[in-house]
């Protein structure tokens, strides 16, 4: 147990690890770092309880790094990272891997809090991604719970991975939420994927008040994506689940994939998508557009066109247009019927 903090205002740099916390066993602590950590391998290790990285300074590795620049084992019970403002965890050019990574135990309590820069770089080699932050299973365990939530008011930015990736095995009891910028696979020819989520146990709440650039990919649960005081340049999907899906003032593009899902479009020229794994699964969805408008549009796999049907009906006490796609889902639009009207009308 450190009974008090480890202040660094200089140059650590190790050859394994620049700072380890209880590798695989148990220690409690805090770690301040105002100057640089350094490592040709991991730059800092976190195991035990209780333990807090505040970093104002520089986190980086000299080569491609052991699972993360920055890593919990799933020794790891509680912890607490936070990068300042003027804080760079960074996995370096010319390198593979992960800035952030958290290998999870069977039931953690953490944070993950970005006020500064993280950047994930080169391409997954080994058990290496290239992810800004990356929430995996741990060995030997049936479900990993990962209690809290992971907050950007800076930049997250990965070079050809999503920027925030959830895996399989792992249940986010908590939020993510985006007051700064995420950027997804920033290099060309690259899969543009903001955050990817679905390999994610349970369900997720996203909240976006910020800038996502990439793809938003959701999970099979029932999924909230509440995008209404920011932005996401790219398309926002649902998977399977019934979700809730609701954009901002900009040009959302909302999918709600499989499931009965509630799509709130806003303001801006919205496109609410619907693809063909809707018509493939053999079930019947039931979505629900809230407020479609002069501008909006919808964009309908091929499996659809020519295989629609639409009219007006009172549902709940309000006039719609309620539509069947592919003789077996059936889609409710309010807001401008007039508008949704003449949209249907170009895949009828």
């Amino acid at each position: 147990e450190l009974n008090g903090t480890i202040v660094n205002n200089g140059t650590i740099d190790g050859a394994f690890n620049g700072v380890s916390f209880a590798n695989g066993g148990t220690s409690s602590g805090a770690l301040q770092n105002f100057g640089t950590i350094t490592s040709a391998s991991r730059a800092v290790n976190i195991g035990g309880q209780d333990i807090s990285l505040q970093n104002f300074g520089e986190i980086l590795t000299s080569a491609s790094p052991r699972d993360g620049v920055v890593y919990t084992d799933q020794s790891a019970l509680s912890y607490s990272i936070v990068n300042e403002s003027s804080g760079l965890i960074d996995v370096g050019e010319g390198n593979d891997g992960d800035a952030i990574s958290l290998q999870l135990g069977a039931d953690v309590t953490g944070s993950v809090i970005n006020r500064g820069t993280v950047i994930g770089r080169g391409v997954p080699v080994g058990n290496n991604r290239a992810t800004a932050v990356r929430l995996r299973q741990g060995t030997n365990t049936d479900l990993s719970v990962f209690n809290g939530d992971i907050v950007n008011e800076g930049t997250l930015t990965s070079e050809t991975d999503a920027a925030v990736l959830i895996e399989d095995g792992v249940e986010l009891n908590g939020d993510i939420i985006n007051r700064g910028t995420i950027n997804g696979g920033v290099v060309a020819g690259s899969p543009q994927v903001g955050i990817d989520v679905q390999g994610a146990e349970g369900d997720v709440t996203i909240v976006n008040q910020g800038t996502i650039n990439g793809d938003v990919l959701l999970s099979a649960g029932n999924d909230t994506y509440d995008g209404i005081a920011g932005t996401v340049n790219g398309t926002v999907f649902g998977n399977e689940g019934n979700d809730t899906l609701i954009g901002g003032s900009a040009n959302d593009v909302l999918n709600g994939g499989v499931g009965n899902d509630l799509l709130t479009g806003n303001s801006g020229a919205d496109i609410f998508a619907f693809g063909s794994e809707i018509f493939q699964d053999g079930l019947q969805d039931f979505d629900q557009i809230t407020d479609f408008e002069a501008g909006d549009a919808f964009d309908f796999a091929d499996e659809f066109l020519g295989n629609i049907s639409f009219g007006r009906e009172t549902v709940s006490g309000q006039e719609a247009v309620v539509a069947i796609l592919g003789g077996e889902d059936n889609l409710t639009v309010f807001g401008n019927l007039d508008a949704a009207e003449q949209a249907f009308n170009a895949f009828v």
